[in-house]
């Protein structure tokens, strides 16, 4: 698991969630989703975090893609990239990934709290 997947798990660990499944994606525009359920609040609640692909396929030279974005989001995105049910969202940009990591959490815990 990468650095910043295992990040972000830690902090979801720390705040109430454990992650029930990896879904690994066969869409064009996701490289993973996770099944996370709340054993907080709301106990049982199940959400879905959704790693998504740059929407302009690839980057630098062109051999890899790579994550742009996650979305947190109360339905399973099957094959649409734009979500109605979306949570929350963090773009992953050099330098402002704790401070993006702690808002999408925060917007997460907001979203079960409120259910």
């Amino acid at each position: 698991m990468s650095n910043y997947k295992t990040q972000l798990l830690d902090q979801l660990i720390n705040s109430g969630w454990e992650l029930v499944k990896i879904l690994p994606s066969c869409d064009w525009w996701a490289e993973a989703h996770w099944q996370i359920r709340s054993i907080k609040q709301n106990w049982g609640l199940e959400i879905f975090i959704h790693f998504r692909y740059d929407p302009l396929g690839f980057s630098g030279l062109g051999k890899h893609k790579v994550v742009l974005d996650i979305e947190a989001s109360s339905a399973f995105l099957n094959d649409n990239y734009l979500n109605s049910d979306t949570i929350a969202t963090m773009y992953l940009q050099k330098g402002k990934f704790a401070e993006q990591m702690e808002q999408f959490v925060l917007g997460v815990n907001a979203f079960r709290d409120k259910v």
